[in-house]
């Protein structure tokens, strides 16, 4: 699909309507990551692993977990890039 400028003006909010579950960012094709805030290490997050341990119809906006990165302490966020756009989009 190609970009489409008008996808920049959109906010997450915007984003969050258009693919709240693990489902529904699947079936938009979103990557999905999780970054640290403190370290900045990114992980990517295979969907179907993730729907296998907390269901399809987990909402991973808003969500956070603790660093993987041994000894740093901060904080992981979700973050999705949708396939309309070149941005990544912070869930939380």
């Amino acid at each position: 699909m190609a970009h489409n400028p008008r996808y920049g003006n959109w906010t997450p909010a915007m984003w969050r309507d258009r693919a709240p579950t693990l489902a529904d960012l699947r079936r938009h094709q979103f990557e999905v990551i999780l970054k640290c805030a403190r370290c900045q290490l990114p992980v990517g997050v295979r969907l179907h692993i993730t729907a296998a341990a907390l269901g399809w119809d987990y909402v991973p906006w808003g969500k956070t977990r603790r660093c993987i990165r041994w000894r740093c302490g901060g904080t992981m966020a979700f973050w999705c890039y949708p396939p309309q756009t070149n941005q990544g989009i912070e869930m939380f």
